[in-house]
């Protein structure tokens, strides 16, 4: 957490890069987009398809799985997102 342009997510970048060897960069979740604790949810969650119920794996889910869960997850614009998701954010994606 820091003020806004002091460079976190380039430190991010470089910390992704240095751990990993490789030039992919992190996984940003931008909570300046995130409106409700089940948009919060389906952006790391994921959903399920309204047709058939089959499950939707969000972003998130597809990058961990694709990386084997070696990454950097950057959790931008937290400032200007609704705070109430930092809150609940532990207890919430069960």
């Amino acid at each position: 957490l820091g003020s806004s342009s002091t460079g976190k997510t380039e430190l991010a970048v470089s910390l992704h890069q240095e751990l990993y060897k490789d030039a992919s960069k992190p996984l940003v979740i931008d909570f300046g987009q995130v409106r409700t604790i089940e948009d919060l949810k389906s952006r790391i969650l994921g959903g399920r398809s309204l047709e058939s119920n089959k499950p939707i794996p969000s972003d998130f889910m597809q990058e961990y799985d694709r990386r084997n869960g070696d990454m950097v997850v950057v959790f931008d614009e937290i400032a200007i997102g609704n705070h109430d998701h930092l809150v609940v954010f532990p207890n919430r994606l069960e």
